[in-house]
């Protein structure tokens, strides 16, 4: 019968724990007979070559570079337990297959290191310590960010509760920080109850990249205040966050991923009831605690926010804004989700494409609107975007001699509305500066009639006359190759500067006809100048086939309704006119009326 006695000494060398090199593991036991107890001591150290050179006098004390240390005693007649764990820059690489699908990205200098103390019983045993993460840096895959602690991640445990301490973490390139602490209570780590703080300081939320799945990507910078609260199988986050000014976020329009609500192959029946049928059954019973995270987030956005309405990828026809607003978005333990609230647009545009045809930057009108009442994904549009154009002739419109000369700023517009994933668009127009009679018969015109004149003034720079009215030539009737190349030029000289509008007439390999305008002082004074060659000008040798005109008008008054006009104007027929120019100055007066009274 006598005294066991168990004495054991083992090196093993190229340790590996799930693909982590733990270099050489090195064990020790030996039974005391007085005390009844079996002692332990085993670590793991690198650079231990393969084990040779050590002996068992160098596992009397904790040395560096020893990622784990275990020391302690199992008593044999109490089966009571007492160990003290070191880890000392012990890889966390080593558990990276038990979180694999929440963290990726971790760099290998990453490590755990502290202690713990274990005691008690196999059954029921008490555990403490102290343990910290340092040098960390990960990838949260649902987010595609990576983080880095700043110093250390440290918690002090035991059987009761786990203490977060205050740690800094930063987002990749420095571009924010967040402080998170807590506390962690429990039953022997069993029962545990949440209440984590996070507060982000324009920290990266999210960086996603573009799938071909995907609704959304780009990047979410955000500030403000989270709770995460509850027990683990059952998270509420209530969150107070802002948005940041290099948030930027891309929404595809025309990717709309297909949800059903109702699926053929699932039927929900009440419990122990016996039904016949071809599909699944779920049977559903009232006694089940359903388990899930529960958020509520009020979120304020920055109007340096930015983001895009993809409306055709193919095309690039992108409305790009930066809004200001807030919405309120709840998620419950259901999984049901609900976003409420408004965005205001604060400017923006809309690179409108139609083919090959139209490809025209819009400014969308400052007050249009995107509003959540309900799912995430069904938003109501309210928006404007405006094409603005100057001089624009309204001779083209009405064929009217009183308007030959006439030409007004002019508002190509679009209207966004109904659902974000499949918006209804509208043209119109605007007149900003016109007069009555005009502004009235657009109004008269019915959709498909506004549709035609925006696109004209969109394709050509100009109206076409209106229903009923016969065009003449070079007025709204058929476009020929030298309207298009004369418009085209129209438009590119025009876009050399904002108060300037450049026209350019007949084009060909003999007459050339270009048009200036240019306004003063907030449009009070316009100077129009015309210049033409034409060879059939040159009527003698040596003759020039260069004339040009110069008019100079000023608005007397804010509304213009008084104005004075000087002008240079060439002669173009010289066997009746008694010079080569003409000169001129006037003052004259207009008013709009539309009722007269006549006294007796």
């Amino acid at each position: 019968t006598g005294t066991p006695i168990i004495n054991s000494f083992n090196i093993v060398s190229g340790l590996k724990f799930n693909g982590i090199k733990l270099e050489t593991l090195v064990a020790k036991s030996e039974y005391n007979t007085d005390s009844a107890k079996v002692e332990i001591h085993l670590f793991t150290q690198k650079n231990a070559n393969d084990g040779s050179s050590i002996k068992i006098e160098d596992m009397q004390d904790t040395v560096k570079d020893r990622f784990i240390e275990i020391k302690g005693a199992y008593y044999v007649e109490t089966k009571d337990i007492n160990f003290d764990i070191f880890f000392e820059k012990f890889r966390l690489k080593a558990f990276h297959p038990y979180f694999i699908d929440i963290v990726d990205g971790m760099a290998n200098r990453t490590a755990l290191q502290g202690y713990v103390n274990v005691n008690g019983t196999a059954k029921d045993p008490k555990i403490s310590g102290d343990l910290e993460i340092i040098n960390a840096t990960f990838r949260l895959k649902a987010t595609q960010v990576y983080y880095n602690i700043n110093g250390s991640l440290g918690t002090t445990f035991n059987n009761n509760e786990i203490i977060i301490h205050k740690t800094t973490i930063v987002s990749e390139g420095g571009t924010g920080h967040a402080e998170l602490s807590g506390l962690i209570t429990h039953n022997n780590f069993k029962n545990m109850y949440l209440n984590i703080l996070f507060k982000p300081d324009s920290l990266l939320f999210f960086n996603l990249p573009k799938t071909d799945s995907s609704l959304y990507y780009g990047k979410l910078s955000a500030s403000g205040n989270i709770n995460i609260k509850g027990e683990p199988e059952n998270i509420t986050i209530d969150a107070q966050i802002k948005t940041e000014k290099d948030t930027d976020i891309k929404i595809l329009l025309n990717n709309r991923a297909e949800i059903k609500e109702e699926n053929p192959f699932i039927t929900f029946i009440e419990k122990d009831t016996i039904a016949k049928t071809d599909t699944a059954i779920i049977v559903i019973d009232e006694n089940i605690k359903i388990k899930g995270i529960s958020l509520n987030i009020n979120l304020e956005i920055d109007p340096f926010s930015k983001f895009q309405l993809i409306m055709d990828e193919t095309t690039d026809e992108i409305i790009y804004l930066q809004a200001e607003g807030n919405l309120k978005f709840k998620l419950n333990q259901f999984g049901d989700m609900v976003l409420l609230g408004t965005l205001g647009i604060v400017k923006g545009t809309y690179n409108f494409q139609m083919g090959n045809i139209i490809s025209k930057e819009f400014e969308v009108e400052k007050g249009s609107t995107i509003k959540w009442t309900g799912s995430p994904t069904d938003a109501i549009l309210n928006i404007t975007a405006i094409y603005k154009m100057k001089n624009i002739s309204l001779f083209d419109l009405v064929l009217d001699e009183e308007y030959r000369q006439e030409k007004t700023p002019v508002e190509c517009q679009i209207k966004l509305t109904d659902d974000i994933m499949s918006p209804n668009l509208v043209f119109d127009i605007g007149l900003p500066k016109a007069d009555e009679k005009i502004i009235s018969q657009l109004k008269h015109l019915d959709q498909q009639d506004i549709n035609k004149q925006v696109l004209s003034l969109l394709i050509m720079g100009r109206f076409q006359s209106l229903p009923g009215l016969t065009a003449s030539s070079g007025a709204g009737g058929v476009i020929n190759t030298g309207e298009v190349i004369s418009n085209q030029l129209t438009h590119w000289l025009s876009e050399l500067d904002d108060n300037m509008d450049v026209t350019v007439g007949e084009v060909s390999s003999e007459d050339v006809e270009v048009a200036i305008s240019r306004t003063f002082f907030d449009d009070r004074i316009t100077i129009n100048t015309e210049v033409s060659k034409n060879d059939e000008n040159a009527t003698q040798e040596g003759a020039s086939s260069i004339v040009g005109d110069v008019e100079i008008e000023g608005k007397l008054n804010k509304k213009g309704t008084v104005k004075a006009k000087f002008f240079n104007k060439s002669n173009r027929n010289e066997v009746y006119e008694k010079g080569p120019y003409t000169q001129g100055l006037g003052v004259f007066f207009k008013k709009d009326f539309n009722w007269f009274f006549i006294k007796n």
